[in-house]
C-alpha cells in the first residue's frame, strides 16, 4: 500500500508499506534475517514492513527529500537498485533550465556505538556521498554520477584483517531517442582504496 499525504502544494509525506504478507493467523517465519525490500526482519515484515517513508519537499531553492526511500536509482536501469534495499537518505536537486544538479547522502548501514549496542567501537558505518549532474535536451538526457562510498563496517574485526574501504565510483549515462529507435548506454568506473 502507498500513499502520499500531501500537506501543502510544495509539501508531502510519501509512504509505501506492505501488510500481512502471511496467511491469517499463521505462524510467523522462524527465519530473523534481514528483509530484503525494507526495514527489520522477514519475521517482522511478515505483518507489517514499512518500504519507504520520507518527506517530500519542493522548495524555492529546489527539492529536498529526506526520509527512508529506495537506493541508488540514477541513469538507465542498470546497476539500479531500485527493487533491493530501502535506506535512510537526505537528497537535494536543484533545476535550472535543461541542468538538473543533484547532492545526496545515504546511510547503507549504521553500527555506531549506542545505548542500544554498547561497544568502544564507534563510527562502524557505511555511509555514501553523492553528486550528479544531468543534461535535458531534444531527445535525450545525459548525465553523470560521483559516488564516494565508505564503508567502515570491518574496520573492527579481527577476522581476517581490519580494514576501512573507500570505493570512488563515476557512473555516466545518455538516453537518445534517434528517429524510431530509442538508445541508452551507461558505464561505471570504481576505484577502491583499503
Amino acid at each position: 500500500m502507498g500513499t502520499d499525504f500531501i500537506v501543502s502544494p510544495g509539501l508531502k509525506l510519501v509512504t509505501q508499506f506492505d501488510a500481512m504478507e502471511r496467511v491469517w493467523g499463521g505462524q510467523r517465519s522462524d527465519v530473523d534475517v534481514a528483509d530484503p525490500h525494507g526495514a527489520g526482519t522477514r519475521a517482522e515484515a511478515e505483518n507489517i514492513s514499512m518500504r519507504k517513508i520520507y518527506i517530500d519537499y519542493t522548495s524555492p531553492v529546489g527539492l529536498f527529500k529526506v526520509g527512508y526511500m529506495e537506493d541508488y536509482v540514477f541513469g538507465t536501469v542498470f546497476a539500479d537498485r531500485g527493487n533491493g534495499p530501502t535506506t535512510g537518505q537526505i537528497q537535494y536537486f536543484i533545476q535550472k533550465g535543461p541542468f538538473t544538479a543533484f547532492v545526496g547522502y545515504a546511510k547503507e548501514v549504521d553500527l555506531s556505538a549506542s545505548a542500544v549496542t554498547p561497544t568502544s567501537l564507534t563510527d562502524n558505518d557505511y555511509d555514501s556521498y553523492r553528486i550528479a549532474g544531468i543534461y535535458n535536451f531534444k531527445g535525450g538526457e545525459a548525465g553523470a554520477l560521483f559516488l564516494w562510498n565508505r564503508n567502515a563496517t570491518a574496520k573492527a574485526s579481527s577476522f581476517p584483517d581490519p580494514f576501512l574501504q573507500n570505493a570512488f565510483v563515476l557512473d555516466p549515462y545518455v538516453k537518445a531517442k534517434i528517429g524510431p529507435v530509442a538508445l541508452q548506454a551507461e558505464a561505471q568506473y570504481c576505484s577502491v582504496m583499503q
